[in-house]
């Protein structure tokens, strides 16, 4: 059996992925849920990240090739997390998130999909202002449940200007194994459309970027959907 791995946004916290990782062990799929991990005096922000998850996956008691599932600010991690895990990689999903290669910055990927925004956040990161700082309210279209809202606030974890210019290295040699995407949410729309371009398999749900937490089940049978697409492969 493949092990899973989904990979939570260094802006949030593992209560992300929590949902969909129990769904899919009640599938009988041995799923993990890695939250990347960094230190203000460790080497570059990217790098931690894809040490700490690798470390995750390394741990696990299932050996062979592993699934990499990254959520938004993780997309763009995932080549350097299989690299760093020493194994190979047997598929990449990425839901809701950036695409590898798309830009060597957060900040230039974020320009592509969503120009005004991108322009707005850097602004208010020059002020010495950190992202997301969002609220209760600001969450509570995507995220009805308060108490949802407020555990996810509780691990979310803002930067600065600094977290969002840093390059992020894509190998040459990437994709080494089959892609997926999953959009959640209109504001996804440029690498969704990008995906489907690059020929992987995508699929959309009309939800909000915090969908696996109000229909995890749903998501959960969707990733699997994707993942059976990719171990098919072309039809």
């Amino acid at each position: 059996m493949t092990l899973v791995a989904l990979v939570v946004s260094p802006l949030l916290g593992p209560f992300t992925w929590s949902r969909v990782a129990r769904e899919m062990k009640r599938a009988g799929i041995e799923a993990v849920v890695a939250s990347p991990q960094d230190s203000s005096d460790g080497p570059p922000w990217w790098e931690q990240h894809a040490a700490s998850v690798a470390s995750v996956i390394r741990e696990s008691s299932q050996a062979g090739p592993f699934v990499l599932v990254g959520h938004s600010g993780a997309g763009p991690l995932l080549p350097a997390i299989a690299a760093a895990a020493e194994r190979p990689a047997a598929a990449y999903l990425f839901v809701d998130a950036g695409i590898p290669g798309e830009g060597g910055t957060r900040i230039e990927a974020m320009r592509r999909e969503d120009p005004e925004f991108a322009a707005e956040l850097i602004s208010a990161l020059q002020r010495g202002e950190r992202f997301p700082a969002w609220t209760l309210e600001d969450l509570e279209e995507v995220l009805p449940g308060e108490d949802d809202r407020r555990r996810l606030l509780r691990e979310m974890r803002p930067r600065g200007l600094e977290f969002f210019t840093e390059r992020i290295p894509t190998s040459a040699e990437w994709p080494d194994a089959p892609c997926g995407y999953i959009r959640l949410s209109p504001a996804y729309e440029v690498p969704a459309s990008r995906a489907a371009r690059l020929g992987w398999p995508v699929r959309r749900l009309e939800g909000g970027h915090f969908h696996m937490l109000v229909d995890p089940m749903t998501t959960a049978g969707t990733l699997l959907g994707v993942l059976a697409d990719l171990e098919a492969g072309p039809a």
